[in-house]
């Protein structure tokens, strides 16, 4: 009782007039408001999609670029500074600086320590070494080492430069 209805009206010889094609007004809106708004909460959910796609692949290049520029990945800064350091240290104090020979070779020659130039630091244990070569150079070098503990003048034998 009291909905909207439409409806077309047919005559019928043995039941007289009769209705068809009857629809409920107020059911009709309501059900198509349904539709529509399943429609369209989809949608939005799609465009949603779509753009964090679109922020997600326009961020990655932006913060690389945010990386190298802010030194977050400095490890080749650091490298470039070491090795400033040590070209400057080299050439203030030559004597620092080491050809060590490396008495393990079959043919006993010098060898020069290449791009790894040591200077006494402070260093005074095998664990604070990082190869043997630095380890023979604070040997030689540098006082109040603790590096070889047996005398036999093998340094960090244990850790770095063993039989």
């Amino acid at each position: 009782m009291g909905e909207a209805i439409t409806f077309d009206i047919a005559n019928d010889t043995k039941k007289g007039l009769q209705a068809y094609n009857v629809l409920y007004l107020n059911r009709l809106q309501q059900a198509q408001s349904r539709t529509k708004s399943k429609v369209v909460k989809k949608q939005n959910n799609f465009i949603v999609i779509i753009l964090v796609s679109i922020l997600i692949f326009c961020s990655i290049p932006l913060y690389q670029l945010y990386k190298r520029i802010s030194g977050v990945d400095s490890s080749l800064q650091k490298t470039i500074e070491y090795t400033n350091s040590i070209e400057a240290a080299k050439e203030t104090n030559p004597k620092t600086f080491l050809t060590i020979s490396d008495s393990s070779s079959s043919n006993n020659a010098r060898r020069n320590v290449g791009a790894n130039y040591y200077q006494c630091s402070g260093k005074t244990r095998c664990g604070e070494m990082a190869s043997c070569d630095e380890a023979k150079f604070y040997l030689l070098n540098c006082p109040g080492t603790i590096t070889d503990g047996d005398g036999d003048g093998i340094p960090c034998e244990d850790q770095w430069c063993g039989h």
